[in-house]
């Protein structure tokens, strides 16, 4: 199966959901933000464009295009774009 990222104007879209994963696109403009938050699932966070402030268990790290973040779940975590940015974030619980 093949998808794409349909809508990149939209600040999320899921790409692809199943029962133990999902894919979604995420844009943020310069500024915006996503609050603290976890999740159930493990979590990789992949930026391809542009540069965010990602908050981990209250630790900040500066990402950018070609880095990769990975989470263990049930980790808090919120994001800050510094600039236009675009990351895929894949949530999984493989077991």
């Amino acid at each position: 199966m093949k998808y794409s990222v349909k809508d990149t104007s939209a600040k999320t879209h899921n790409i692809y959901e199943s029962d133990n994963q999902v894919v979604t696109h995420l844009n943020l403009k310069a500024g915006e933000s996503i609050p603290s938050h976890n999740s159930d699932m493990s979590v990789v966070v992949v930026i391809y464009e542009g540069e965010i402030i990602f908050t981990e268990e209250n630790k900040d790290y500066t990402i950018k295009a070609g880095d990769i973040i990975t989470l263990k779940p049930n980790l808090s975590h919120s994001l800050k774009a510094l600039e236009d940015s675009k990351l895929m974030v894949i949530k999984s619980d493989l077991k």
